[in-house]
């Protein structure tokens, strides 16, 4: 069942969950259906939290903003709705069509630039934005290395980067994938993955997701490109030792969602 506030958006995208709707694949699941209907209706939402957190460190008002791998542009609505100028981003026309309607027909006062492209290759100037997002896109990229790099090279000395993604070894993930609800699938590589999911359980009529994230990797080529981690999340609040370096990694890498806010130095 939708909350109130899911609700309260579904009123107000009614362009954009008609186009949804539109996108569905008829073999799909109910169930599954129903947690990506609220899913996408509540993304402005979920934007405003990563604003909210955002806003933490450095104020977002006339600030220029990637939006990398915006899908259908629930948070490249929510930070322009929150004063800042950004480009969307994405690899596939159909999500950036669906934002194109999300962002001009059911929130006209917001504006915002849709850009096709692969995070690997950017199509934008060396230190082009003040803040880079990347919401839940690592996992869905060819390179996670490659798509890091392009993100420290776009982005100014001093600016702010927020990355939000699945971990490979959690147990969670194992348990139920986060974007198919399927056990088993997030160790596969993409081949398998396609085979399983679109093939014998035809469950999509694709498959775009590449390979898991493991959060400890990603810090370490984060701290190679000059981007200071400054908080991460979760992590482990005891101290035990010698032991505690141990427990950090464990911690960092077995949770089902990692979220890192760095700064470029």
């Amino acid at each position: 069942m939708l909350s109130d506030v899911s609700r309260s958006v579904i009123v107000k995208e009614a362009s954009f969950e008609r186009f949804w709707e539109s996108t569905i694949n008829p073999a799909t699941p109910k169930h599954v259906v129903a947690h990506w209907r609220e899913h996408e209706l509540t993304a402005v939402q979920r934007g405003a939290e990563i604003v909210a957190q955002l806003q933490e460190f450095t104020p977002l008002e006339g600030r220029r903003i990637l939006d990398l791998g915006c899908g259908y542009g629930g948070v490249t609505v929510a930070l322009a709705l929150a004063g800042a100028s950004v480009v969307g981003t994405d690899f596939e026309d159909q999500r950036l069509w669906g934002a194109a309607i999300r962002a001009r027909e059911d929130h006209p006062e917001c504006r915002v630039q849709l850009l096709q492209s692969a995070g690997e290759h950017l199509p934008f100037v060396r230190e082009a934005f003040d803040v880079v997002v990347c919401n839940n896109v690592l996992e869905h990229v060819q390179s996670h290395r490659s798509t890091l790099t392009e993100i420290a090279r776009v982005l100014r000395p001093g600016g702010w980067l927020y990355l939000q993604f699945p971990n490979r070894l959690s147990p969670e993930n194992l348990k139920k994938d986060p974007h198919y609800q399927l056990f088993g699938i997030s160790p596969l590589p993409t081949r398998l993955g396609e085979l399983y999911v679109v093939k014998l359980r035809r469950r999509s009529r694709s498959y775009d997701v590449g390979t898991f994230p493991i959060t400890s990797q990603v810090l370490h080529v984060l701290r190679g490109l000059g981007i200071t981690v400054v908080r991460w999340s979760p992590a482990p609040k005891r101290d035990i030792g010698y032991l505690t370096p141990l427990l950090r990694t464990y911690r960092l890498n077995t949770v089902a969602t990692a979220i890192v806010v760095g700064r470029k130095s």
